[in-house]
């Protein structure tokens, strides 16, 4: 029945009926049989963003994941929603594991770097943008990531100097 479950509930989310959407969802997602339970937390995910109900928009991603390590999308979706929320050590977490499945992905590389600079995790993010440069085909992806090398040289120059002072100032 999972499958019937899923697609009622994508079919009313489709309508814009989401109490009822969520409903048959929720019918998917509690079937311990059903494989693709971690769609239905997805979807579920979605209604509940549309609702702005942002607490289990997040859960509903977690849950997916958790059953899905590998889901691209709600990786990526935690990920940026994290980072657009200035949760760095949490965007670091979801853009880690998404580049663990998907490790060629250098747009996702490039959002990292910035994370990790965020988190003034300098040598993590040159490691990462060398590996971009030395490799990388994409004319595209390489200008971006010149671009980027010169921001976190910036932010690490800042950082030292920011420290360096905070030592004169408190011996």
């Amino acid at each position: 029945y999972g499958d019937v479950y899923l697609d009622l509930g994508l079919l009313y989310k489709e309508m814009g009926d989401y109490k009822r959407a969520e409903e048959w969802l929720k019918k998917a997602a509690n079937l311990d049989i059903f494989e693709r339970r971690y769609l239905a937390y997805f979807e579920l995910a979605h209604i509940y963003k549309s609702l702005n109900k942002e607490k289990e928009y997040i859960e509903n991603l977690k849950k997916a994941i958790d059953l899905y390590p590998r889901f691209k999308e709600a990786l990526l979706e935690l990920g940026n929603y994290y980072y657009s929320h200035k949760k760095y050590d949490y965007a670091e977490k979801y853009f880690s594991q998404y580049l663990t499945f998907y490790p060629l992905d250098a747009k996702v590389k490039l959002k990292l770097i910035e994370v990790l600079t965020y988190l003034n995790k300098f040598s993590q993010a040159k490691k990462l943008l060398k590996e971009i440069l030395d490799t990388t085909q994409d004319p595209n992806i390489y200008n971006q990531a010149q671009k980027l090398l010169t921001w976190v040289l910036k932010q690490e120059a800042l950082w030292k100097l920011k420290f360096q002072k905070s030592k004169i100032h408190n011996p």
